[in-house]
């Protein structure tokens, strides 16, 4: 096994930090844009089901970056000092919204049908219960809130 030096880890920050936008809009779109392109493919199949939630990703990508998108775009840095001291100032209110609940509810819904049609209609509202409550518990359990 090679052994990887400090120095090799700089040059990969490095890297990653200068193509960190590129990278996620590669990660983040391009599922999304090949998706929509071949949806006529997919649409009578349970695959739409994805494809409307890389859709989903996109949409929460875009709106949650408004921080960014503010401070980059001169014309609009003004509503910067608007923001400031309001709950918009952190974007994360976003995130654990759309991220936490929504992609839990997604996953779990998927992986519902899939398991539906895998074991033939055995799959039952319990199962699906659990695969919705099962991440809200964790997340309640680690919260800074029960420390």
């Amino acid at each position: 096994m090679p052994i990887i030096h400090n120095n090799n880890l700089h040059y990969l920050e490095v890297f990653l930090n200068k193509y960190y936008a590129l990278i996620n809009f590669a990660i983040v779109f391009l599922p999304a844009i090949i998706g929509v392109y071949s949806y006529r493919k997919y649409k009578n199949t349970h695959a739409k089901y994805f494809i409307w939630f890389c859709v989903y990703v996109a949409i929460v990508e875009i709106i949650g970056s408004y921080k960014v998108m503010f401070e980059k775009i001169e014309s609009l840095n003004f509503i910067n000092s608007y923001l400031e001291g309001t709950l918009l100032e952190n974007e994360n209110w976003w995130y654990l919204i759309f991220w936490t609940l929504g992609g839990a509810l997604f996953y779990a819904y998927y992986f519902w049908i899939l398991l539906e049609i895998f074991f033939c209609g055995f799959a039952t509202l319990a199962d699906f219960a659990f695969a919705v409550c099962e991440p809200g518990a964790r997340l309640l359990n680690n919260s800074p809130l029960n420390s």
